[in-house]
């Protein structure tokens, strides 16, 4: 069977019928659960012997969310991976098998109104939601585990992490090291955005998403653009707006001494990387800022010489003492 986007309610319930699974390979899959995990490469990790590889939906305010999670036999700590716009955890295998087999647990999941998560398609009505649901999927963690914990966020996924560590501080998070990929705060062509919301922000409630030229990799813009059945072609106005709020209160966030790596590609022609990069500086006192020359925005999916460097950089960080 092929997974597709037909039997997206299908594997929901069977995921939700599993309950919370600490290891799938002990339970007997449905034929449609094991398409979508066979489809996007989950059953070629769950057979690395380093760990193992549970999933299950959380309750959140925003509905349920899908988790997985990765536990390594003797892990350093955990990582939360935090994804960008449009994506969700299928498309950051390469990332979290890099980290496992450098002997790290791993949390992954689909953010609201992303993947097989709850919530209206690429929507949000601002950024501390996102920020709320990175709180609740810790939250679930520290319940049953403990050790350090470390996030990785991918553009958007950054700006949800950035929301939590500078609007929450004393939201009991407890991040001891934070890598952000390509980091948003805002896009390329920023005025035209807001002269676009401010004319038709009213009037329409999705616009039709472009698909950029975001990586190298020829089969991954080939994959997302025309095959994979999570992808969504439009985007909401809300989601719009709650970027630009977010942008406005940026300045007024407080700062933060939490180790940070930032990796940024210098071929990126979706996020406004230098003025980003003003901004983020202002607010981590303990940052590491690093470019990678002719990369594209889409780091944990850019071709193998570019990620190669950008795993290498990420490596290295995670492994320095505090």
């Amino acid at each position: 069977m092929q997974f597709s986007r037909q039997i997206l309610s299908q594997v929901k319930k069977q995921i939700m019928n599993l309950g919370k699974v600490d290891n799938i390979k002990t339970v007997q899959q449905p034929e449609e659960l094991g398409s979508y995990l066979s489809f996007y490469g989950f059953d070629r990790l769950m057979e690395l012997e380093c760990c193992r590889y549970g999933l299950g939906y959380i309750d959140t305010d925003l509905g349920s969310m899908l988790v997985h999670q990765w536990q390594n036999n003797e892990a350093i700590a955990t990582i939360v991976v935090v994804h960008g716009l449009f994506d969700h955890v299928g498309l950051y295998l390469k990332l979290i098998e890099f980290l496992l087999l450098n002997g790290y647990s791993v949390i992954a999941f689909d953010m609201p109104g992303h993947g097989l998560s709850d919530g209206e398609r690429v929507s949000i009505n601002n950024y501390e939601e996102y920020a709320n649901v990175i709180r609740s999927v810790v939250k679930e963690w520290k319940s049953r585990k403990s050790g350090p914990l470390y996030a990785i966020g991918q553009s958007n996924g950054c700006a949800a992490l950035m929301t939590l560590l500078l609007s929450q501080p004393n939201s009991n998070v407890p991040i001891d090291k934070f890598v952000m990929l390509a980091p948003l705060v805002r896009v390329k062509m920023w005025w035209w955005v807001k002269l676009a919301y401010a004319l038709a922000g009213k009037i329409l409630k999705t616009v039709h998403r472009e698909f950029s030229n975001n990586s190298h990799d020829k089969a991954f813009t080939q994959f997302i653009r025309y095959h994979d059945p999570l992808q969504f072609n439009r985007v909401s106005v809300r989601w719009v707006g709650a970027l630009i709020q977010w942008v406005n209160q940026f300045d007024h966030f407080q700062s933060s001494d939490i180790s940070v790596l930032v990796i940024q590609g210098d071929a990126d022609e979706t996020v406004d990387w230098q003025w980003n990069r003003e901004k983020i500086e202002s607010k981590f006192s303990n940052l590491k800022y690093v470019t990678i020359p002719g990369a594209m925005h889409h780091l944990v999916n850019e071709g193998a010489e570019w990620r190669g460097q950008c795993f290498k950089h990420i490596g290295s960080f995670l492994s320095l003492s505090k």
